[in-house]
């Protein structure tokens, strides 16, 4: 396909009307939808996870489940709010026994028992490969809904947690999804902007500026790196923690004299790093700051296509 994924989905959204109950649709984490109950709003995603690009043949099978809920959960999360029910389609190939098929949904029931949703339903086939597919909604309330678009020049951008090598340290099945601290977030802080990292820091900020109509510098000693990736050195291991895709931590942004009190909330609630790493620029510029010198970010998440 000559079109990258990114470009393919601005093509979608420049296809799609916007109607109805529909606030936010196609360029969001979730779509948000006007609700019939006072002060909320609703929240629609989906995901699909697919052997070979999301897990492995040899993967747990109880983890992919456990994955498959987890991504939406992280969705939600990224828009400040909490998962409501979810329905699953499931595509088994022959190799997996009955055992393995309720393995999967074994995983999938633990997701959903730790983020306090409902699996209502969905539908299982026969496939070539594994592929599991979730839709999800949930619920938020008016003044802590957390968009793509809203970063303003001069916000602090920040992070939680430690970024890169999760298919290394297998962070990309058994991570948790940032629900609580999100929710902690929108309603302490002024949150302008907030997406989960799921394509990785570059990829991922890159969708806030296009949302937003700016740009951004980052400060590459601020980057926060995992241990993992240590072992590389610190070009590599930086390279990595900009591209690695899979981490499911926070990427948002703060009104400048914010970021100090969000870091120290974080640590002491959560036992969270919240590393301030650049800000937002009124031009459509993303640069990379080291040094007190600038150069322009060479650097994107990872892309299907």
């Amino acid at each position: 396909m000559a079109e990258n994924e990114f470009g393919l989905i601005r093509k979608f959204a420049g296809l799609t009307p916007r109607a109805g109950r529909l606030k936010a649709g196609i360029g969001d984490d979730a779509a948000v939808i006007t609700s019939g109950r006072k002060g909320f709003y609703e929240l629609f995603t989906c995901d699909a996870l697919v052997e070979g690009v999301h897990f492995t043949a040899g993967d747990k099978l109880s983890e992919v489940g456990y994955k498959s809920v987890a991504v939406s959960v992280s969705d939600i999360a990224a828009m400040g709010g909490l998962p409501a029910e979810a329905v699953v389609a499931v595509g088994v190939p022959g190799r997996i026994s009955a055992t393995g098929a309720i393995n999967i949904y074994k995983g999938m029931l633990k997701a959903a028992k730790m983020f306090g949703l409902n699996l209502a339903g969905g539908d299982t086939v026969k496939s070539k490969e594994l592929f599991i597919s979730v839709a999800m909604t949930g619920f938020v309330e008016k003044g802590r809904l957390a968009l793509r678009k809203g970063a303003k020049a001069g916000d602090a951008i920040m992070v939680t947690g430690r970024l890169g090598g999760s298919l290394e340290n297998g962070k990309h099945l058994s991570f948790r999804p940032r629900l609580l601290e999100a929710r902690y977030l929108t309603k302490r802080f002024a949150i302008h902007s907030m997406i989960d990292i799921s394509d990785g820091l570059a990829g991922d900020l890159r969708r806030i500026c296009e949302m937003s109509g700016c740009g951004a510098v980052i400060y590459r000693d601020k980057v926060p790196v995992s241990k993992t990736l240590k072992k590389y050195g610190e070009e590599k291991s930086f390279c990595r923690a900009m591209t690695d895709g899979e981490d499911f931590e926070l990427l948002f942004t703060v009104p400048p004299g914010a970021a100090e009190s969000v870091a120290k909330g974080m640590e002491k609630k959560f036992n969270l790093e919240a590393a301030e790493i650049g800000r937002i620029t009124k031009d459509k510029n993303i640069l990379l700051e080291k040094d007190e010198k600038t150069a322009a970010l060479n650097m994107d998440g990872y892309r299907h296509f």
